[in-house]
C-alpha cells in the first residue's frame, strides 16, 4: 500500500501553558476533555457557551475556569495564546477561527484539522517523561491505540532516569563553568545512567559518578579543576579511543552494543 504524508506536517512541540490565557468556545464532551487538559498543564481557562455540561458547571463554579454563559462574541478571543472552537456549529467555529487568527492566537478546530493551526496528540506521563503521538488526524482510534502502547514503555524506572538526570544537570550548571566540559560530562553520566536502566540496574548518583569516573574534575572550591580530558580511562574502552564527537552533535561512546539509547552507542545529550 502506498502510504501518503501531508506535504506540509505538523510541526511538534512542548508549550508551557501556566499562567497563559486558553478560550474554549463550546460546552459540551468535546470542550470539558479540552479544558481537563489545558487546567493539568496550569493554563488559565475560559469557557464560552450558553450550555455547560455538569463537569463544565461545576469547575466555573469552584472557580477553577472562568466561564460566560452566553454566546460567543469576537472580544473573547482577545489576549488569548490558544483558542478552542468546540461547538456543534461550523459556521460558528469558522467564525471562531478568522477572530482568533486576527487576534494573534492559534486555533484549534474540534471537527477540522486541517483547518485548525494545531492539533491535540494523545499524550502518555509518567514523572518528568511525556510522549506524544499524533496520526495526522486520521483515526482518534488509531491515536489512542498507539498512545496506550507507548505509555507501557514509559515506566517508573525512565521516570526515575529522567528526575536523576534533571537533578545532575542543575548540580553541573552550578559547579562546572566551562560549558564544553559541562555537557560533555552530562552525556557520559547519561550514558552510563541509561546502559543501568537498559540492564535493570539502579542508576549511579552524580557525585559518586563524578567522582569515580572523573576523579580531579571538580577542583577544591568545588568548580570545573582545569577544562579538558581529566578523566581515567575506562577498564572497557579502547584505549585512546573512549570517545569521540558525532556528526549530529550527540557523543559516540565505544563499547559494548545497547550501551546507549540510539542505534550505533549514540548516547543522548544531557
Amino acid at each position: 500500500m502506498e502510504h501518503t504524508a501531508d506535504p506540509c506536517p505538523l510541526y511538534p512541540l512542548m508549550l508551557r501553558l501556566a499562567g497563559r490565557r486558553c478560550v474554549v468556545i463550546g460546552g459540551g464532551s468535546v470542550a470539558a476533555r479540552k479544558v481537563t487538559s489545558l487546567l493539568a498543564s496550569g493554563a488559565e481557562v475560559t469557557v464560552v457557551s450558553p450550555r455547560l455540561t455538569p463537569e463544565l458547571g461545576r469547575l466555573a463554579h469552584e472557580g477553577r475556569i472562568g466561564c460566560r454563559e452566553r454566546e460567543y462574541e469576537s472580544a473573547d478571543v482577545e489576549g488569548a495564546l490558544l483558542v478552542f472552537a468546540a461547538t456543534d456549529r461550523p459556521s460558528v467555529n469558522e467564525r471562531v477561527a478568522e477572530d482568533a487568527r486576527r487576534a494573534g492566537a492559534l486555533i484549534n478546530m474540534a471537527h477540522d484539522p486541517e483547518g485548525s493551526d494545531f492539533a491535540n496528540p494523545g499524550s502518555a506521563r509518567k514523572g518528568m517523561v511525556q510522549v506524544a503521538v499524533y496520526a495526522g488526524g486520521a483515526s482518534p482510534t488509531l491515536t489512542r491505540r498507539l498512545t496506550a502502547k507507548l505509555a507501557g514503555q514509559v515506566d517508573d524506572g525512565l521516570a526515575d532516569l529522567a528526575a536523576r538526570l534533571s537533578s545532575a544537570r542543575r548540580a553541573a550548571r552550578a559547579r562546572i563553568v566551562a560549558p564544553e566540559r559541562r555537557h560533555e560530562l552530562l552525556r557520559r553520566y547519561a550514558g552510563d545512567c541509561w546502559q543501568a536502566y537498559e540492564l535493570g540496574k539502579e542508576a549511579p548518583a552524580w557525585p559518586e559518578w563524578l567522582e569515580r569516573r572523573c576523579p580531579g574534575a571538580l577542583g577544591p572550591s568545588g568548580m570545573a579543576a582545569v577544562p579538558g580530558r581529566e578523566e581515567s580511562p575506562d577498564t572497557d574502552a579502547v584505549p585512546g579511543r573512549e570517545e569521540q564527537p558525532g556528526t549530529n552533535g550527540t557523543l559516540v561512546i565505544e563499547g559494548p552494543p545497547g550501551a546507549g539509547a540510539e542505534a550505533g552507542g549514540k548516547v543522548p545529550r544531557g
